[in-house]
Parts: C-alpha cells; sequence; structure tokens
C-alpha cells in the first residue's frame, strides 16, 4: 500500500463518516427533544405548586442567562 492510499484509508469512506454524522444529528435532536419535555414538565409543575411562576419566570430567566452566560447577555445589549 502506497502512502496514498494509506491516507485515504485513514479517512475512512466518505459515506461512512456522512452516515456516523446523520446518525449522531438525529441523536442530539432526540436528545434536545427529551430536555425540552422535561423542562416543559417542570414549568407545568412549579406553575401548579407557585401560582404566581409564568408571572416571575420572565425574570428568572434572564437573572439565569446572566449568571450561566453572561457573554450572551452582552451581545443581546449591545444589539438592543
Amino acid at each position: 500500500m502506497d502512502g496514498a492510499e494509506r491516507e485515504a484509508g485513514e479517512r475512512g469512506d466518505p459515506g461512512e463518516l456522512g452516515a456516523h454524522l446523520e446518525r449522531a444529528v438525529l441523536d442530539l435532536q432526540q436528545e434536545i427533544t427529551r430536555l425540552q419535555t422535561e423542562v416543559e414538565a417542570l414549568k407545568q409543575y412549579l406553575a401548579m405548586v407557585f401560582p404566581g411562576f409564568f408571572r416571575r419566570f420572565p425574570r428568572i430567566r434572564e437573572r439565569t442567562l446572566m449568571e450561566v452566560n453572561p457573554e450572551h447577555h452582552k451581545r443581546a445589549a449591545v444589539s438592543r
């Protein structure tokens, strides 16, 4: 096997890589959907237990976003 053949073999079949990436994207989409469902269930539970939850939620979300990802908050303020 010469150098070019060996290099081609190390890169793998492009079709195989595409199938792997497709599967990875589907797995990520499924996980996102699962997390969205869990978050929605938690929000509904909190609304039942704390009647004012949905009224206060925008402020809670904004404060959390600033704490978790301050860069996002800075970019949002600049674009306003």
